[in-house]
């Protein structure tokens, strides 16, 4: 019997003891993770704040934290509150990291570009993690085509990987459909709307017809610098090159004011300010201007400044403007006109995040996977609940337009029926998404030193030639070009003509797919006598 007691007590105590160095070493070899995310509200008003004004917005926020603590116990997230800046900005960013204590990942737009954050170690390379098998399958290989390329374009130099996205949007045009209706602009499905495969020669035509001196409305509303929304998409859809490579081998960049695409874009938005008087503009025109000449003063019938998801939102909503229309009934959706040669360029706007590169390898790959389920997965349908609650319509707006949680590229979950959405934005939306994004520099692992000093010059030019009536535009750019030049005065060893060759072989191929009248007749041309260096 005693024996029988000892044998029982020693299989006990073997067993507990077991149990416990197992439970001991799965606590050591799973490190527990506290990630300190970016917000935008003291930590200590947060529960008050809930209470007293009743901000469900907040109380949805807190609520996906908690979901994600209580799912992943072995990897914790809590507000870190940086100042009322939430990782949003460029100054407060690169002095917490010099401190050590910034938060775990920040806006990517708060360091721009890329080369600079990831030079000033500003931003954690996460290829390894992004390729990890497991994510793949789960997210990475749902994006749409879209967001694919977006983020391929933005966060990626060659082949490495510095953030991730979980939406993007690409950019149209907002347009009054009732000022339309009262010129008797039609489009094909009798809406008051441009044609579907408008030209920037209708453009101009439109811009006139819907201008009334003597009502104070202009057909465009436009902002005047080269670097905002606007100004750049139309140079891009002439076709014009803000850099191109130096010919002579002496440095790797030169500016492109001087040729032709830029001078031809130059003179049409000139003859469309002061020959045609269609365009409000100016050097202080920024988005406010544009944004409330537009929605609260009714000074333009065109604005280029329109995301899609924000246009739905108004038009679900009724935003309190264009009294006594309904906010759909007055503003509508269109893709930018069609460019040079049929160029259907794509420039957009996205979520993107950089992660904190001082974090543990453990800690970064939480953090991916964290904003992972915040934006693309299981957050991110909270979200569209949330959405759906506070609607006045009681009905599901698609905030995440392009996520890439095995959402299709095309339009059909904003099918009109049930979602409460004008057919007229649906169609809209579906030539919006005949665009496609061009590749980038970054992609093939190239860089511009002192890019905002070249645009920066050129908005000086710009700035000449939507004020000035008699400016000559082929002297404000030459001298325009030299100030860029002078920024330009280097040689970066690491660009190599066989980059170049991969890089211009890849636009090459865009153009030849997304606008072979304008690859055959101008790009072509444009290659062999400034772009070519091999």
């Amino acid at each position: 019997m005693f024996k029988n007691k000892f044998w029982c007590r020693l299989m006990t105590a073997m067993a507990v003891l077991s149990l416990t160095l197992l439970i001991g070493g799965t606590a050591i070899a799973k490190e527990q993770i506290t990630l300190e995310l970016p917000s935008m509200s003291p930590i200590e008003k947060t529960g008050q704040e809930i209470i007293t004004t009743g901000n469900v917005g907040l109380a949805y926020q807190m609520y996906k934290l908690a979901l994600w603590n209580s799912l992943h116990p072995e990897a914790k997230v809590v507000p870190k509150f940086p100042h009322g800046r939430g990782g949003r900005d460029r100054d407060f960013i690169l002095t917490s990291l010099a401190g050590g204590d910034a938060p775990c990942y920040y806006r990517a737009s708060a360091i721009s570009p890329l080369y600079d954050a990831v030079k000033m170690g500003a931003a954690a390379d996460i290829t390894e993690i992004v390729n990890d098998p497991k994510l793949k399958a789960e997210y990475f290989d749902h994006m749409t085509p879209i967001l694919k390329d977006y983020w391929k374009n933005i966060l990626w130099i060659g082949d490495r990987c510095y953030g991730v996205v979980g939406e993007v949007n690409p950019f149209g045009l907002y347009y009054r459909k009732d000022w339309f209706k009262e010129a008797g602009i039609f489009n094909a499905q009798g809406v008051g709307a441009p044609p579907d495969h408008w030209t920037y020669k209708d453009f101009r035509e439109i811009a006139k017809k819907i201008t009334d001196p003597k009502k104070k409305r202009w057909g465009l509303l436009l902002r005047g610098h080269p670097s905002q929304v606007g100004v750049l998409m139309d140079m891009e859809r002439f076709g014009a090159e803000e850099i191109i490579p130096d010919k002579t081998g002496k440095y790797t960049w030169r500016a492109g004011f001087t040729l032709p695409p830029m001078v031809e874009y130059m003179t049409y938005l000139h003859d469309m300010i002061f020959e045609d008087k269609s365009v409000l503009t100016g050097i202080e025109f920024g988005w406010g201007e544009c944004w409330h000449g537009f929605f609260d003063q009714s000074k333009g019938g065109m604005i280029y400044d329109a995301l899609p998801n924000g246009l739905v939102q108004y038009a679900l909503r009724d935003r309190d403007c264009f009294r006594p229309l309904h906010f759909a009934e007055a503003a509508g959706l269109a893709p930018f006109p069609i460019g040079k040669g049929g160029i259907k360029e794509a420039r957009a706007y996205g979520a993107g995040w950089m992660i904190n590169p001082l974090l543990t390898d453990a800690e970064k790959k939480a953090t991916v996977e964290f904003l992972l389920y915040s934006e693309v997965g299981i957050g991110r349908e909270m979200a569209r609940m949330y959405d759906y609650w506070r609607s006045k319509t009681k009905k599901p707006w698609p905030g995440n337009i392009h996520s890439f949680c095995g959402v299709p590229p095309n339009a059909e979950y904003l099918k009109p029926l049930g979602y409460g959405l004008p057919a007229d934005y649906i169609h809209a939306w579906n030539l919006i998404m005949e665009e496609k994004i061009r590749p980038s520099l970054s992609l093939f692992g190239m860089y511009v030193k002192n890019m905002t000093g070249v645009l920066d010059a050129l908005a000086s030019a710009t700035g000449k030639i939507i004020s000035d009536p008699n400016v000559d535009i082929k002297k404000a750019l030459s001298q325009a070009a030299a100030v860029a030049n002078s920024k330009l005065n280097y040689k970066d060893e690491n660009i190599t003509p066989e980059k170049l060759k991969a890089y211009y072989t890849a636009v090459s191929e865009y153009y030849k797919e997304t606008a072979p009248d304008f690859y055959k007749n101008t790009f072509q041309p444009l290659l062999e006598k400034y772009y070519k260096v091999w």
